[in-house]
């Protein structure tokens, strides 16, 4: 695994480390360095501390499937945001959402509950004639 080492000093962190170990048996030598002065260290997150999160849409990763068109003479637009069932936890375990009938898919996001940037992606496909995120 990948591991973080901080190294303290009279109660202060001077110093900090990252090593993988692998499956094999293995020795890590930490070579202490610097004067002593105290160093920044990243905050710790709980990953599985419930974050309340409002989406916000943005324009990143933004994907245009196809057109769409409107017979609509009220030049009246009505936003509805759609949120799916929440994923399970593993590498590309995939879970989706569709509109309803008459609404047009403009958008696809996602979101992690711990507020990480790393995720697996959006997209947005047409599955049996349906779009979907």
């Amino acid at each position: 695994g990948d591991y973080n080492v901080t190294i303290w000093y009279r109660g202060k962190p001077i110093q900090r480390n990252t090593f993988s170990l692998g499956k094999d048996a293995k020795t890590i030598h930490i070579n202490i360095n610097g004067n002593g002065s105290e160093i920044d260290i990243p905050p710790v997150v709980d990953p599985f501390r419930d974050v309340n999160i409002i989406h916000e849409t943005t324009t990143q990763n933004l994907q245009t499937l196809g057109q769409a068109s409107s017979s609509s003479t009220s030049q009246q637009l009505t936003c509805v945001t759609r949120k799916s069932a929440e994923s399970e936890v593993a590498d590309d375990k995939y879970i989706d959402v569709s509109c309803n009938s008459g609404e047009i898919l403009t958008g696809c996001s996602s979101y992690l509950k711990n507020n990480d940037w790393r995720r697996d992606g959006e997209q947005i496909v047409i599955d049996n004639g349906q779009v979907i995120c």
